[in-house]
């Protein structure tokens, strides 16, 4: 495949919308409409992986595991977790535990993944991220409101 001109970083929370009973339409709609434009981080296919690996053996850990296959994997352009990444979420924790803030892990990671790459993070989690982009410059997009 090849590798598309990205605009938008899903979270996690996007990307896996598309596998709910009753998906917000706002989300389909735009995931539709944008998916050339969109891109996915490794660090978001880990958090989906290791969801689905947490559930028991049965239908439903099948049919996410066919949909992160069919409707992730083989649709979106993976992001890595780079070095430069790396240097940014290590300047992000500094600067937010200068002011007593803390951001979960993961969510560091992706947000440094966008800020490196220049890309528009798409989440749900606003408030998370809009913590750290008080301090850096990283824009976000709520597909849900």
């Amino acid at each position: 495949m090849a590798v598309r001109k990205a605009i938008y970083l899903l979270d996690t929370n996007i990307v896996s919308e598309g596998a709910k009973l009753n998906p917000t339409p706002s989300v389909i709609e735009k995931l539709d409409v944008l998916v050339e434009y969109c891109s996915l981080s490794t660090i978001s296919w880990y958090e989906i992986q290791k969801g689905i690996k947490r559930l028991p053996a049965g239908k439903k850990k099948e049919f996410l595991l066919a949909y992160a296959k069919e409707q992730i994997a083989l649709v979106y352009d993976f992001v890595p977790y780079t070095r430069e990444c790396a240097d940014i979420q290590a300047d992000m924790f500094q600067a937010l535990e200068a002011v007593g803030k803390r951001v979960p892990y993961q969510d560091a990671q992706i947000a440094a993944t966008a800020l490196a790459n220049n890309l528009i993070l798409v989440t749900r989690n606003v408030k998370d991220f809009s913590e750290i982009a008080a301090y850096f410059p990283l824009k976000i997009e709520n597909w849900f409101a």
